[in-house]
């Protein structure tokens, strides 16, 4: 991420991004890039760490990929086969990628670079397969670029270098100098990555607009199902609201305290709002939580008193 700031930087690009620390996704990825990459973007594991930490983009880090070293593909700004072009919206912004157009996936055995590529290209910087050459991208990006030196004046000796979403050295073929890689977008006038990336820069932003709410439920109440059923037990039934959270609720678990001032520890979980409660040798008290697939909120403030008189 370091080398994705320096790339932004000496391009004179200013976008604040906020590089959350790096979160484990328990996924298995197989394959070559392509089915690794299809295989992410459907992961409800991915899709959930992105939405309960409010990521506009995100980058899926993996290994043992066969083939290219990573991939980030558009349809939208970024397309080898149909016109593309930035369609803003009433606010100016244009978010038809917003759930189709945000992931990467990069090898992690591959060059420092690649990250910073890929994050390029959703940003809607595209690249060719030759210096010059054109594609229907969001715009005429040829990222091979050339710099004169004097060596000593008033010798003209060209230097070509290719910026970090170049597609390879085949942007150099037939170049006199080798095609060293820099770490900066193109800034050409005619072939200017600089340019998309501060048209898109707004609205990639604005993905993930509504920030996280994980609630705790409300509303705890519950009844007396039957006392000494079985013996020695005391059924109840205990019920809750969800709590308006804004994510998808995976399950809710039940913590008890007994005897009920006590600490409470967990006892199991539900996927649905109501639960029976079985009580024997005190009275209990119970709290809920409300998960996600990999994130939990707080206890709830209520709890219920289930009672026990079955002696």
């Amino acid at each position: 991420m370091d080398y994705f700031k320096g790339v932004f930087l000496n391009s004179s690009i200013v976008v604040p991004t906020n590089v959350l620390t790096p979160l484990l996704a328990n996924v298995t990825l197989s394959g070559n890039v392509i089915q690794q990459f299809e295989q992410a973007e459907i992961s409800q594991t991915v899709i959930d760490l992105r939405n309960n930490n409010g990521a506009d983009l995100v980058v899926v880090f993996t290994s043992n990929v066969a083939g290219d070293c990573g991939i980030a593909p558009t349809q939208h700004w970024i397309n080898s086969s149909i016109p593309t072009t930035f369609i803003p919206n009433a606010s100016g912004l244009d978010l038809r990628a917003k759930e189709d157009g945000y992931i990467a996936l990069v090898d992690v055995d591959c060059d420092v670079d690649v990250a910073a590529h890929e994050l390029g290209h959703l940003f809607g910087a595209g690249h060719v397969t030759g210096s010059g050459g054109t594609h229907p991208y969001l715009f005429d990006d040829s990222h091979a670029d050339a710099q004169f030196f004097n060596i000593p004046p008033p010798i003209n000796i060209l230097i070509n270098y290719r910026t970090v979403v170049s597609d390879t050295d085949d942007e150099c073929v037939n170049q006199t100098f080798f095609c060293t890689l820099q770490p900066n977008f193109s800034t050409r006038s005619d072939h200017d990555n600089k340019k998309a990336v501060q048209t898109t820069a707004l609205s990639v932003a604005n993905y993930r607009q509504t920030p996280l709410i994980l609630a705790a439920p409300t509303n705890i109440f519950g009844l007396l199902v039957g006392s000494c059923s079985p013996p020695p037990y005391d059924h109840h039934r205990i019920f809750w609201s969800e709590g308006g959270s804004n994510v998808a609720i995976d399950h809710f678990e039940v913590f008890y305290s007994q005897p009920p001032t006590g600490s409470y520890i967990y006892g199991w979980s539900k996927t649905f709002t109501s639960t029976d409660a079985y009580v024997v040798g005190l009275d209990a008290r119970v709290k809920i939580r409300a998960c996600t697939t990999t994130l939990c909120s707080a206890l709830s403030n209520s709890s219920y008193l289930a009672t026990w008189g079955c002696g």
